[in-house]
């Protein structure tokens, strides 16, 4: 169940102790603070979804929540998304219409616990995304669809994401030039 942005108050929010999923449309500068603060958060929240359709200055810091492993941003027109931090034991991180910049690629690619990453629909702001250099940790699942703005996807070491298991480059029907991969010999054997 998603709720209005408008009732994401610090006193609510402090009620809702045994709280696991907490999905917030239409989130303001406002609740972003408050998500980043350390207290008004519940303490067994697991999940959490946002959907951000304005653009704000208030940086995101999610590192306060280590119960947090499933995060989901949905963001509009390419919206650039202003991270600090994501949550330390994040298992699962999916991203939708946001702007995929080098800030956040090289944030994403530290995460210690990150096994799936979804990028659905992203706009990217290089055109070659390199993953290679000792990233992705813990990375079994890496789905890109509908990547807007990207024409290349490379990972030419074998020290990059030593656990992948999939790899799925999905082309939308409004996507016209497609995605090239250039990958090292391990990942090349992967179902691509």
């Amino acid at each position: 169940m998603w709720v209005d942005d408008k009732f994401c108050e610090p006193r609510l929010l402090h009620r809702l102790i045994n709280l696991r999923t907490l999905c917030i449309k239409d989130v303001s500068g406002s609740t972003i603070k408050i998500l980043s603060a350390l207290s008004p958060v519940p303490k067994a929240l697991e999940v959490l979804k946002l959907r951000i359709f304005k653009n704000t200055s208030e940086q995101i810091n999610l590192s306060s929540h280590p119960n947090i492993v499933k995060l989901v941003l949905f963001g509009s027109r390419a919206m650039l998304l202003n991270i600090e931090a994501f949550p330390p034991n994040l298992v699962k991180l999916t991203l939708v219409g946001l702007m995929v910049d080098g800030h956040l690629l090289a944030v994403l690619k530290k995460l210690p616990k990150l096994r799936i990453l979804t990028l659905l629909r992203c706009r990217h702001d290089a055109e070659k995304m390199d993953l290679s250099g000792d990233s992705f940790p813990q990375l079994e699942v890496l789905h890109i669809e509908d990547a807007q703005g990207l024409s290349e996807v490379t990972c030419m070491d074998d020290m990059s994401m030593p656990k992948l298991k999939k790899l799925l480059l999905v082309q939308g029907p409004f996507i016209y030039s497609p995605i090239s991969l250039r990958v090292s010999e391990r990942l090349a054997m992967l179902r691509i």
